[in-house]
Order: C-alpha cells, then structure tokens, then sequence
C-alpha cells in the first residue's frame, strides 16, 4: 500500500514539474511540486519522515534550484546543535532518574485530593516537558500514573475509576504538549520557527531563549490552566473530594544521588545561561548578558550552551558502585532522535528554496488576493489550519510547510513576523484529537484505557480553545 502511496506522490510531482504553476517563474514553479511532493509524503507518511526529509539533497542541485553545498549546511547548523544538546540533557536527566523524582515528590505533596492528584500530574508533566521532549515526558508519567490508576479504591463505581483514569490520562499527554511551547528547546517547531524567522528577516535580532520564554511562557500557563480546569469539570465534577490518603501515593527516597546532583547542577547552570545570555531590559534598567560582557555576544548563541553542556555531561566524573564514572557515555548517543534532527533539517532546507525561488512570496500574494480578511481573522484561519494539519501529520513537517508561507504573508501584509509566525507555530504542538496527532497522544493511548471517540470529543473542545485563545492573545499583545 506505501509502494502505491510512493508512486501516486511522485506521479502528482511530475505532473506540476512539467506543467508549471508560474510559467514566467520556472524555478518557482521547480520548487512548488518539490513541496507539493514533501507535503504529500509527509502527510501520508508513504516514505519515513526522515528519508522524506532528504528529498532536497537530490531534488534541488538536479532542478537548479540550489547548489548541493548549500543545501547540505541546513541539515547541520546552530539550531540543529540547540536541540542535539538540549536533547543529550534530556537524555541525562532521563538516565539518572531525576525526573521521577521530582515528579514523585510533586504528587506526594500534592496528590492527597482529586484536585491535587490532577493538578500535580498537570504541572509536572508539564514543567518536565519544557525541558526534555513531549514524548519522553509521556513516557516518564505513564508508568506513574498506571500506578496510581491500580490504586483507586474499590467502593468507587465503575464509571467513577474510568473517570479518573481518564482524567489522569489525558492530563499527561496534553500537558506534555502544552509544556513544549513553553520554552524553545520544548519540542522542534519551535526550533523551526528560529530557525525559518532568521532566513526571512536577517535584519532583525535572533529569537532567544529568553525572548520565547517571554513571549510564549504566559500563553502556556493560561493554556495549562484552561487544560486543567476543562478536564476537571468533565471528568472529576462527581468524584468525591479526596480519593487516596497521602501516605498511599508513591515512596521515594529523600536524598538525591551524585550522579543526580551533578545533573541538576548542569541543568540550572544551562537555563541561566540561556536565559541571562543576551541583555535583559525592563524599562527602567538593564541586566547586562554574560556574552555582552566578555564581549563574545556577535559570535555564540543558545547552541554554544547547549553543547557546552552535553560536554560537561561527558566530563564530569561520578561514582557508581565505588566505580569511577560518568553521566553521559559513547552509548548514549544511540538514544539521540536523529530521525528528527534530519527531519528538522529537511524542513530548514525547503524554507531556504521557498524563500530563494519567491515561492512563498508568490504563495502568500495568491491568498492575499482571494481572501482579504481582517488580521484576527487570519490569525484564526491559520492557527485553525496548522491545528487540524497536525491531526494527521507531524507538527515537524507541518511547521516546515507552513512557516515559510507565513513569513511572506506577514510581510506583505507589514504586520511583525510575531503575530503571526509564533501562534502558527505554537498551534503546531496543540493537536489534542487523535493518537497520530502527537506521541503523548498515541503513548496515552497504548494504555487501552481511553478509545479514540473519548480523546477526539475532548480534544476536539480544546482544539477549538486553543485556536481562539492564541489567536486573541498574540492579537491583543504583539
């Protein structure tokens, strides 16, 4: 059935290659059934994502669209480096159990009552994925909240448990997804967007950490807070208040180990070198970035951290059974997704040609012409469209597809790339609906204990949620 789908994406690419959307553009045209072809592979998933993601290597040097030099450089640049070392964090952090350990500790503080049971699943599956990705924080909370699922008391009734349950469930996948746009190592479209932002407007700053921690942080704590609240009301309004005595949750130990300690001490040295790297202004004063003052601010960015980081983790000695240590090995680099840094750089590489080619300017003039809507209502049409395209597809793929789109038209229209760019982007992490929209989503759903219809109504109101609130917040404030 792939071979079919394969053949059928191919077919449709030929037929645009030899019969061109802009005759009076030819490399243009070149490029549109090139992203007619990825969207088609991605969407259908007919070819790995990944392998789909190296279709421009091939594809641009053959049409003249650009040099195999220059194509090859977007699978390998700062950005790539940013998410190699934020994720190499991720995997120490993972290795050493700090995560469940912090995790453990906010639910035996907070987890005596539904509300706080609920709540602190909420906050730590989603502070953990601001940090380490969606799929890994999913993975991290399944097994804990199974445990807790095997404790509900026998007097509740059936339809009591598998409320609970389900509240739990969808709590850790969704708050998973909304952690991710937090921060901007928090899942790959947000690293895209840095990335894509830079090609269109190199005239402009480079998007930092602090500056998405700014921009993104509030709107992920009134989407997690809309989150909790809504699952609350559907699915714990009936259940009595307290549901497990404390003692009953989960034991850990009180100390944290070497290796742990270490760990953690590379992880809050690398969020405050992200977030006090370039200057930060409120107005009345100034708190000068580190770069700034050692005078290297033009020639490193968060990737210089990242990576000075996931060195460290290789470095520092710890002990392990009386043996001499360290946290991160050779092997370790086996857990790196590289499925997804190929990817990342395949959607970099269609960026470039749609912007060398004006294809996405000549896309973005196209719509503008048949449809000439008010901003708010644009900014609902394409948090609407990137949403419900990611139900089916990867928001990796959809962010590549779109963003570049999303540039020209906030160009043409002379609006910030912000109001625009960010929520499309943000919209990208939101698909609440079915397990193929996101991993969290499809790890939930391996429990057995949600079907498809329950996670589709649900995730169904939060999709709409979700578009009206971005919408009006980067409409009112940016």
């Amino acid at each position: 059935m792939k071979d079919i789908g394969v053949l059928f994406c191919f077919v449709i690419f030929c037929v645009f290659l030899f019969v061109p959307i802009a005759p009076s553009n030819p490399i243009a045209s070149k490029m549109f059934a090139v992203l007619v072809l990825m969207v088609l592979l991605w969407l259908t998933e007919s070819l790995p994502l990944a392998i789909t993601a190296l279709l421009p290597i091939i594809l641009f040097p053959v049409l003249n669209i650009a040099k195999a030099t220059e194509v090859a450089v977007e699978y390998m640049n700062s950005t790539i480096f940013l998410f190699l070392g934020g994720f190499l964090l991720a995997i120490a952090i993972e290795k050493t159990n700090l995560h469940r350990l912090i995790s453990i500790r906010l639910i035996n503080f907070l987890g005596s009552s539904k509300d706080g049971l609920l709540l602190s699943f909420t906050l730590s599956t989603w502070v953990l994925s601001m940090f380490i990705s969606n799929t890994a924080s999913a993975i991290i909370m399944l097994p804990i909240v199974l445990s807790i699922i095997r404790q509900i008391p026998t007097s509740f009734s059936e339809q009591e448990s598998r409320n609970l349950a389900k509240a739990l469930l969808l709590t850790i996948a969704y708050s998973a997804s909304v952690g991710g746009t937090a921060t901007l190592i928090g899942t790959p479209p947000n690293l895209i967007l840095q990335k894509i932002y830079q090609i269109n407007y190199p005239e402009l700053p480079q998007i930092t950490f602090f500056q998405w921690l700014k921009v993104a942080f509030p709107l992920s704590l009134i989407l997690i807070s809309i989150q909790f609240l809504l699952l609350r009301l559907i699915f714990l309004q009936k259940l009595p208040r307290n549901i497990f005595p404390k003692e009953s949750i989960i034991k850990t130990s009180d100390k944290l180990t070497p290796n742990q300690r270490i760990t953690f001490a590379i992880f809050c040295l690398t969020c405050f070198l992200w977030i006090f790297r370039s200057p930060i202004e409120f107005g009345f004063f100034k708190i000068p970035g580190w770069s700034e003052l050692l005078g290297v601010s033009n020639y490193i960015d968060d990737s210089t951290v990242a990576i000075f980081s996931a060195i460290l983790l290789f470095l520092l000695p710890i002990r392990v059974r009386g043996e001499s240590s360290k946290i991160l090995a050779t092997g370790d680099l086996s857990k790196v997704p590289w499925e997804i840094i190929l990817l990342m750089g395949g959607g970099f590489a269609l960026a470039n040609g749609l912007n060398r080619t004006g294809l996405s300017d000549l896309i973005a003039q196209n719509l503008l012409n048949l449809i000439h809507p008010h901003p708010l209502i644009l900014l609902i049409i394409i948090c609407t469209a990137v949403i419900f395209f990611t139900e089916f597809s990867s928001n990796t793929a959809v962010a590549s597809s779109f963003l570049p789109i999303i540039a020209s038209i906030s160009r043409l229209l002379g609006l910030s790339p912000i109001k625009l760019m960010v929520p499309a982007t943000i919209s990208a992490s939101l698909a609440y609906m079915f397990p193929i929209a996101t991993p969290p989503n499809a790890i939930v759903f391996s429990s057995g204990l949600i079907s498809i219809k329950e996670m589709a109504k649900v995730g169904f109101l939060l999709n709409l949620i979700g578009i009206l609130v971005i919408s009006i917040y980067f409409w009112i404030f940016f």
